[in-house]
């Protein structure tokens, strides 16, 4: 495992590794709103824990660009061409953003 392109998370109960190569699938269960403010970004709600979100513009670019499944490295490279960002903190941040989303059952993962 290459240590900026995976990630080992503790997650109950087994732990879970982030890949580049990880297929990141949005929750269709999850119903997504445009807030008036674009800077504010989207809200989602999900349906199966009732619960409500709001992306920022940054969460909201990452939602946008996993619209269809796609890879976390597909991910990364599309904000690396878009925000002057050096990859290993980009890499981490994904990671992250999409390990919470995960947590809060919004996306999966698939190989």
């Amino acid at each position: 495992m290459e240590a900026n392109r995976d990630v080992m998370m503790g997650c109950e109960p087994y732990p879970l590794c982030l890949a580049s190569s990880l297929l990141v699938l949005r929750n269709k269960e999850v119903i997504e709103s445009a807030c008036t403010d674009p800077i504010r970004g989207i809200a989602l709600l999900n349906t199966t824990l009732d619960k409500c979100y709001e992306l920022g513009y940054p969460g909201s670019r990452i939602w946008e660009l996993v619209q269809e499944p796609a890879t976390v490295g597909y991910v990364v490279d599309r904000l690396m061409e878009e925000y002057d960002v050096d990859r290993m903190t980009c890499e981490s941040q994904v990671f992250s953003f999409f390990a919470k989303l995960s947590e809060e059952q919004l996306i999966r993962f698939g190989i």
